[in-house]
């Protein structure tokens, strides 16, 4: 017995270390020889990845003695090395399904679930295939996990994920893997859509702008202009603009960094940041230079701190430099708004001057490559979101790199995405831009989120409501962005006299007098005695020259109501619903509608929804609470008014709290 006990011992560590395991290709076992190594991958908080938050994954090939000392709490798989020292193949920490038919759906979830597999969603036009991630899963590996799923025998076919060896999928630049900040911001599937349209022009106001760079021979640079001397000249006064140019502009080849828009066309406008005396008028024709020379986007990487360890300065203002930000934004684009991005600065206070000045501006601030806030980003009640901001890899004057830090590097990531926003979708007002990169911005842990912004004007339509402090709404996302812009039904020029549902449940909605350009302008109006209803995939914006008359009713949907789902469609559940309780219900669908009927015979509207509401608060459009109500009734039993009476005649913004948290938000028309 003991000699069988000592056989035993010493034959597991070879079966262990370099076994022979198999896979399965077409129905037939196929022999894989394991080598000594592992492939580690960690991240700080597994349970993120579970949840579907944010964590960086670190990737290490380590001997099986090196990874018994990481701890298991950090590891979300150690995936096998196929082959050996002398050529080799690794596992992606990825495994493939396909089902048999759309009606296996429920036991591939069920089985993710009991396996804690994170099932990440369908493979992009691969019919049937669905996409699972190893986070602590039953087996510790992609290979083991997928001979489980293909041995249950209840699906077609199972990849286990090979990482094959190649050239990054989406740029060769020699320097990108050293650009953690591309992949945090989904760069690559966004630039699988676009990579900028030459139309869209991207105005840098900083210190000019090196463009003999090498970085920089296939870009288009148009209009310069020298603040200082007043002439169309593309004066360099230091390296910052070139670095800031860097990171939006830099061509995709072989050699050096990627931009994040390298085909956008460039307006280089130089100041001089070193004579304060003249810097706010200078920095103000600049500003109107761009809107005049038709910049889409104005990347401002710069601020004025007002504040000090003894003095606060907020009431010192220059109106000449807010006259031009605020025609930028009122006029710039044909009347549709330039997009204004400034950086949030660099000092750990609130932000710097002017980003605060109006809620129109989209201010960043940065984050490292832990997705933490930067030390020295600067915070507050004007943040809108974040962008990498620390150990940025980007141009330097004579064709040299810099590696370097703060929020004025974050500033153009949010830029060049509003770039390839707008090259997607250019009807869009800078406001719907801001809102697509608000709304898809990610949120990132430890940072809580709630529903206010105190001493700031109401999100209303333009803004995702969830807000934090020190992150605003979260880690930008280029490639969410990008295909939240793509998807749209643009409704004006209507009048509903009968009942009317219109349905997008692959799109958003945007209905008003002068919501796109791509059909004359005019209002939409719901007449008396119609009843209509949109449903729309994530939002639905109801913008000025939307109107409700007495006795019409109006209901606007979110999500896929349960009476549509077919039984030879997959199930899915919807994880891009801003604002919502996102629990799981029956078929994994959730509602999410409000409807505000303005009644005929009273100064009065009726509120409708599926649940309790315990607050509602109604905005003016200028941002101003005018009216606000507590408890009201659930739907079915009465249907809560609201004496509207002493409003006067105009549009409002309504804010239904409900009683599990959600906050929904209509327009109605008093009239």
């Amino acid at each position: 017995m003991k000699r069988t006990l000592v056989i035993l011992f010493f034959s597991f560590p070879i079966f262990t270390f370099s076994a022979q395991k198999y896979y399965y290709f077409k129905g037939n076992k196929v022999s894989l020889p394991i080598s000594d190594s592992v492939d580690v991958y960690t991240c700080s908080d597994p349970a993120l990845y579970r949840n579907r938050d944010v964590c960086l994954i670190q990737e290490q090939t380590i001997s099986r003695n090196e990874a018994n000392h990481i701890s298991k709490e950090k590891i979300l798989s150690k995936e096998y090395v196929i082959g050996d020292n002398s050529a080799s193949i690794k596992m992606s920490n990825h495994f493939y399904v396909k089902l048999r038919s759309f009606d296996d759906y429920d036991k591939l979830y069920q089985l993710a679930e009991d396996t804690h597999a994170l099932l990440i969603g369908e493979v992009p036009h691969m019919n049937k295939w669905y996409d699972l991630m190893v986070t602590q899963s039953l087996y510790d590996n992609s290979l083991d996990m997928a001979n489980y799923f293909y041995e249950t025998r209840l699906f077609e076919d199972v990849d286990p994920g090979f990482s094959f060896e190649g050239k990054p999928s989406c740029v060769t630049d020699n320097l990108y893997p050293k650009q953690w900040a591309l992949p945090a911001i989904h760069a690559c599937d966004a630039w699988q859509i676009t990579k900028g349209h030459p139309n869209i022009k991207i105005a840098i106001v900083d210190t000019g702008i090196d463009t003999t760079h090498m970085e920089f021979s296939d870009n288009k640079f148009l209009f310069p202009y020298d603040c200082v001397t007043n002439d169309q000249t593309s004066t360099i006064y230091d390296e910052h603009g070139t670095q800031v140019c860097g990171v939006i502009s830099s061509k995709h080849d072989e050699t050096g960094i990627a931009g994040i828009a390298p085909n956008v066309t460039i307006i280089p406008i130089s100041n001089d940041s070193y004579t304060p005396q003249t810097f706010c008028i200078r920095a103000a024709s600049g500003i109107s230079w761009a809107v005049n020379h038709g910049a889409d986007v104005i990347n401002c990487s710069w601020g004025l701190s007002r504040n000090s360890f003894f003095y606060n300065f907020d009431s010192i203002r220059s109106a000449v430099l807010e006259n031009a930000i605020d025609s930028a934004l009122t006029y710039g684009r044909d009347g549709k708004g330039c997009v204004l991005v400034f950086a949030s600065g660099n000092n750990t206070v609130n932000v710097n001057y002017p980003a605060d000045i109006d809620h129109r501006i989209i201010v960043v601030g940065a984050i490292n490559d832990t997705l933490t806030q930067s030390h020295f980003s600067n915070y507050g009640n004007s943040l809108d979101v974040v962008a990498p901001g620390e150990n940025i890899i980007t141009t330097s004057l004579y064709n040299h790199y810099d590696s370097i830090e703060g929020t004025s590097f974050a500033a153009p990531y949010v830029s060049g995405i509003a770039a390839l926003v707008l090259s997607v979708n250019p009807n869009l007002t800078n406001l719907e831009v801001a809102k697509i990169i608000e709304s898809t911005a990610v949120k990132i842990t430890p940072y809580s989120y709630s529903s206010t912004r105190p001493g700031y004007p109401i999100p209303g339509p333009f803004h995702n409501e969830q807000w934090n402090l020190y992150v605003g709404y979260g880690l930008v996302d280029a490639y969410a962005a990008v295909k939240a812009a793509m998807h749209k039904k643009y409704i004006q020029n209507e009048t509903y006299f009968s009942g009317t549902s219109v349905e997008e449940f692959d799109s958003n909605i945007f209905a008003g007098y002068s919501v796109s350009n791509e059909k004359p302008y005019g209002q939409v109006t719901i007449k008396t005695g119609s009843n209509v209803t949109y449903t729309a995939a994530c939002t639905i914006h109801l913008e000025s020259g939307f109107q409700v008359e007495r006795g019409g009713s109006f209901c606007a949907q979110i999500g896929m109501p349960v009476s549509n789902i077919t039984s030879s469609a997959p199930v899915r559940k919807l994880h891009n619903i801003t604002n919502v309780n996102n629990s799981p219900t029956e078929n994994c669908f959730i509602q999410h509608y409000l409807t505000i009927t303005p009644n005929p015979a009273t100064d009065h509207i009726t509120i409708s929804y599926a649940e309790p509401l315990a607050t509602t608060l109604i905005y003016n459009l200028s941002g101003q609470l005018v009216l606000q109500t507590t408890g009201l009734a659930l739907v079915g039993a009465t249907s809560p008014e609201i004496n509207v009476s002493a409003l006067p005649t105009g549009i409002y913004i309504l804010h239904a709290h409900t009683s599990s948290s959600q906050i929904l938000q209509s327009k109605f028309v008093k009239l």
